[in-house]
């Protein structure tokens, strides 16, 4: 059944704005409550990650509340990609320092920008020891391109497509939806342009689902990281319990067998 508004949405599952509401309060109160060991580089970067998922959790319900549809479908692909990033680095903490490695080729991208258009400089030694870490990197992270075809073999942090890591942390069940779909739409593709400007938007259900299982993986992947159980405190449970009693059916058990009964 297809729910065109949030009103209509809202008053087939009038349960959805509360529950959600509680999932989404759940990912501050689990930072705040957490202090990792100085030298757990991983799990500092998880709480990071979760922090700076918060905007587009938020974003993506104010756009929908408001039937803006095309910039929540938009701001989903940045919201799983995120996820998708958090859930990987708990599965494999050792790849952490890789994607904070990765920093130094975005500063020296960005600071060189700066340069060029407004003329700023860093200190001399700084901008020497940015250069030292670019170059390592770069080297690192095959950024330097091919001789024979002329590509870079390597553009991000990981040598992995997004599907392929999200395949990795079992988050692949929503690819199509949270990555695939809004791909269309972030950029000027033909698709994604005679969609924008012919029809009507896409109906939100599928963006608040997404949404809604992007904040219980986030939750959940905190749990497995700092307590070893996903289901380690009340809170989690109570966030599970919730998704499920407002999405009847759903494409994944988060992992969790048997499924938590709402």
């Amino acid at each position: 059944m297809e729910f065109p508004t949030w009103s209509a949405f809202n008053e087939q599952s009038p349960s959805f704005r509360t529950v959600y509401h509680s999932a989404f309060k759940a990912v501050p109160k689990l930072v705040l409550e957490t202090t990792p060991a100085d030298d757990d580089e991983p799990g500092h970067l998880i709480l990071q990650l979760m922090l700076a998922s918060m905007p587009d959790f938020d974003d993506i319900m104010t756009l929908s509340s408001r039937d803006a549809h095309w910039g929540a479908l938009k701001l989903l692909r940045c919201a799983f990609e995120r996820t998708v990033t958090l859930k990987y680095i708990e599965h494999n903490p050792s790849e952490a320092q890789s994607f904070i490695d990765f920093d130094a080729i975005d500063w020296k991208a960005v600071l060189t920008s700066i340069g060029q258009k407004y003329g700023l400089q860093m200190l001399e030694q700084s901008q020497k020891n940015l250069d030292e870490r670019a170059a390592a990197a770069k080297k690192r992270f095959r950024q330097v391109p091919c001789s024979h075809c002329g590509f870079r073999k390597q553009t991000t942090w990981t040598p992995h497509s997004a599907q392929t890591l999200a395949g990795k942390v079992k988050m692949d069940y929503m690819f199509f939806e949270a990555y695939a779909m809004p791909s269309k739409f972030n950029y000027p593709t033909f698709f994604g342009t005679r969609n924008v400007s012919n029809e009507e938007p896409p109906f939100m259900y599928n963006t608040l689902k997404s949404t809604h299982c992007l904040v219980v993986e986030t939750v959940l992947a905190h749990q497995r990281y700092f307590r070893g159980n996903a289901l380690a405190s009340e809170l989690a449970s109570e966030t599970i319990a919730g998704f499920f009693s407002v999405w009847k059916y759903a494409e994944t058990d988060f992992g969790l067998s048997p499924r938590t009964p709402a």
